[in-house]
């Protein structure tokens, strides 16, 4: 093309060509237009495409900075990488926002040398936005990368928001996080998750949580994780939180506890379980949505912190309990009330008697009969709640464990009935040299069948009182009364 041919095509009118120096004619394209100066931009923007990337170099900043919007979104991504960082700096917040693809051009240079102000950042458009490369984007200035709207944001390709620097990924505002797509998202590495700030972290939608990997939330430090907000955790998704680690779980602490769905709380490993430890208390009623292997896996601090809560567990959780966890329970393992009596007696053995207390009166008569003399002791009058049916499960060798407070209400006409429930073979371990028990109470057949099962010092030990009660109760007994008595009188010399 000849240089009159450029001329024309790029609108100089014919009065301006006549004006120019004949050495001009002799000159490139870009010193042509250096001579056009500032009135550059009446030019058809036609003007751009012969350009070469030497033309682009030697334009002066006075036509860069006079391109108009046309001419500038018309140069090729060349053309822009050739531009120099004067050039560069040039630029119109007009120009800025005519950025087209071209963009893909600018280098890691002009990126230092890019117009940050946000007038002309928040111009450029989507074209301009996803054609930046990488090398641009990780050299572009903070200023210029907050300067972005929510809009512009949202448009960023993922391999341009993975490409951050960390630095750069930490000054994020709290109004560009919310536009982010949960594509983008998931984009994010973990170096740049580690950078996170608890501003950003808690700006994030709750929605915009299904885009996050158990990988990048582990990657956030406790100090920032715990700073989500109970609405946010209730967006994770179960897959990512039956994932996290036990260090990111524990600093969630009561906000998972009280604030995460049924199906969250169902979704927990227990190891994660653990480590919320004492913050369990939070769970109350929503103790029952944990699995049994969960409860199992529970401190006994944290099974502490639950307390009256239990009750809310189901008979499967308490089967899982083990005795380590049913006595740190203490005295909160009445509130099993009725779920005790699936407690397996090899497990319910570790507690004593004042950790069961009066739920006692839940046992089955086979627990009933697991129990230890020290545990029957350490029942107290708390023993008197048995029922008939409970005490049928008693022993002699549990029976010597009676306190004599116990003792002394067991001898009552108002447990009269508990007393005759007990089996005749095990009356003899009730110590009664420290009651005056009588046939009245007692029940006659019990009273008189046991005679021959007292021990030595227990027969020595009886009152006159309960001698002459014995005596009552033969006289009315079968024929062989006199071999049976002088049997038990023997033992009484």
């Amino acid at each position: 093309m000849t240089l009159k041919k450029f001329l024309l095509r790029s609108g100089i009118s014919l009065s301006l060509i006549a004006s120019l120096s004949q050495t001009s004619y002799s000159t490139g394209a870009g010193e042509l237009l250096n001579q056009v100066g500032s009135t550059v931009s009446a030019l058809s923007s036609q003007v751009i495409a012969p350009l070469s990337t030497a033309d682009i170099a030697s334009l002066s900043s006075t036509v860069v900075a006079n391109f108009n919007a046309s001419q500038f979104n018309a140069l090729t991504s060349s053309q822009l990488g050739a531009f120099t960082t004067s050039q560069i700096e040039a630029l119109t917040s007009t120009q800025v926002g005519a950025l087209g693809t071209g963009s893909k051009g600018l280098t890691s240079a002009h990126a230092a040398a890019f117009p940050t102000a946000t007038a002309s950042i928040s111009r450029i458009p989507t074209a301009g936005i996803t054609g930046l490369s990488s090398a641009f984007l990780v050299n572009f200035p903070t200023a210029g990368l907050t300067a972005l709207t929510p809009g512009q944001i949202a448009v960023l390709t993922t391999s341009q928001i993975a490409a951050l620097t960390t630095g750069q990924f930490s000054t994020l505002t709290t109004t560009q996080i919310p536009g982010l797509a949960s594509s983008q998202i998931s984009a994010f590495t973990t170096a740049q998750m580690a950078a996170i700030t608890s501003d950003q972290l808690t700006a994030f939608r709750d929605i915009q949580f299904l885009g996050f990997s158990s990988a990048q939330l582990n990657a956030v430090p406790t100090s920032i994780m715990s700073a989500l907000a109970t609405n946010q955790i209730g967006d994770i998704p179960l897959a990512v939180l039956s994932n996290l680690s036990t260090n990111n779980v524990a600093s969630l602490g009561t906000k998972l506890s009280s604030h995460s769905s049924y199906q969250q709380r169902n979704a927990l490993t227990s190891a994660q379980v653990s480590a919320l430890g004492t913050a369990m208390s939070a769970l109350t009623t929503n103790i029952s949505h944990l699995t049994a292997s969960n409860i199992a896996g529970l401190s006994a601090a944290a099974l502490a912190a639950i307390g009256t809560n239990v009750s809310h567990l189901t008979t499967n959780q308490v089967q899982a309990l083990s005795s380590a966890q049913l006595t740190a329970l203490a005295a909160s393992v009445t509130a099993l009330h009725s779920n005790l009596a699936v407690i397996s007696s090899s497990v319910l053995t570790a507690l004593t008697g004042s950790n069961i207390g009066t739920a006692v009166t839940y046992l089955t008569t086979s627990q009933i009969a697991a129990l230890s003399s020290a545990q029957v002791n350490s029942l107290g009058t708390t023993f008197l709640s048995l029922i008939s049916t409970q005490a049928a499960g008693l022993s002699s060798s549990q029976l010597v464990g009676l306190t004599s407070a116990a003792i002394t209400g067991l001898s009552t006409s108002t447990n009269s009935a508990l007393l005759r429930a007990i089996p005749t073979a095990a009356i003899p371990g009730i110590p009664f040299v420290t009651t005056n028990l009588t046939s009245d109470i007692l029940g006659t057949d019990q009273f008189f069948d046991t005679a021959s099962g007292f021990t030595a010092a227990q027969a020595k030990a009886l009152t006159t009182t309960q001698f002459k009660a014995m005596q009552e109760v033969a006289t009315g007994a079968a024929a062989d009364l006199a071999a049976i008595f002088e049997a038990w009188a023997a033992l009484a010399t």
